[in-house]
C-alpha cells in the first residue's frame, strides 16, 4: 500500500487473508516489511536481515522480488508523516 509522493504505507492485509494467507505467513511478511523498508539501512544491508527472517514460500517470494528488481523500490524516508512533512 503507497501514500503520499510514492511513499511506501504498509502490507495489503485484508488481501493477504482473501488470498488465503494464514496468520504465520502475515507475521512473517510484516517482519520481512519492516527489515526492508522500516529498518532504515541501505538496500544491502535490510536484504540481508529480511534474508534471515524468510520461513515461507511467500517470504522468499518477497524477498526475492526486492532483490530482484532492476528499476528499484521505493524506501520509506524516515521521518515523514501521512502529510510528507518531516516528524519524528
Amino acid at each position: 500500500i503507497a501514500r503520499g509522493n510514492n511513499g511506501i504505507a504498509g502490507l495489503n492485509v485484508i488481501g493477504m487473508r482473501r488470498a488465503g494467507l494464514g496468520a504465520e505467513v502475515r507475521l512473517e511478511l510484516r517482519r520481512i516489511y519492516h527489515a526492508l523498508f522500516r529498518s532504515h539501512r541501505g538496500l544491502a544491508a535490510a536484504l540481508e536481515l529480511a534474508e534471515l527472517l524468510v520461513g515461507s514460500e511467500s517470504g522468499r517470494a518477497m524477498v526475492d522480488f526486492v532483490r530482484s528488481s532492476r528499476r528499484g523500490v521505493v524506501m520509506c524516508r524516515r521521518g515523514l508523516n501521512s502529510a510528507g512533512s518531516d516528524e519524528e
